[in-house]
């Protein structure tokens, strides 16, 4: 974000989503929060945070789902599920992006209780959502799969999926 004469100037290493777009340029229009959206939503408006709180963190975790994976995030820690063909879960995966952008070092044997810890955030979160509504095709649910295979397929290979 570059807004030198409404935010200081400075970078932000901190976790944002695609999800704080919306109430961000809601509040660069003027518009206030209840009246853009009357219910609840999980995005933050960046330029209030930045005007605020200079170096805050709008998010302390992030969680997503697509087709067979789904992740949670917290600080540089990330933990990486994903469903067999079977239906079952295989081992978690769990990284550390500060020493390993990658993703490469599956840190999940030597870091029980924080894969644990990470697992059972992102089960909670996922209560909170409904069912998917549609399905990917069982090409797009494989190359899920393969892309966090990284002793399979090195990462040209894996940007080549879909």
């Amino acid at each position: 974000m570059h807004w030198p004469s409404t935010v200081p100037a400075g970078t932000h290493d901190g976790l944002t989503s695609s999800l704080d777009l919306l109430p961000t340029i809601w509040a660069a229009a003027g518009v206030s929060k209840a009246a853009a959206e009357p219910q609840a939503h999980v995005g933050n408006d960046l330029v209030s945070l930045a005007q605020d709180t200079p170096g805050a963190t709008p998010h302390s975790s992030l969680y997503w789902r697509r087709a067979v994976a789904a992740a949670a995030r917290e600080g540089d820690r990330k933990l990486i599920r994903i469903t067999n063909q079977e239906g079952s879960l295989q081992p978690p995966i769990l990284v550390n992006l500060a020493t390993d952008p990658g993703e490469l070092v599956n840190l999940a044997a030597m870091e029980p209780d924080r894969r644990d810890a990470l697992m059972e955030q992102h089960n909670e979160w996922e209560k909170s959502l409904v069912q998917p509504r549609w399905l990917t095709g069982e090409v797009w649910r494989d190359n899920q799969r393969y892309k966090h295979q990284p002793d399979v397929l090195t990462r040209a290979q894996e940007r080549k999926l879909p």
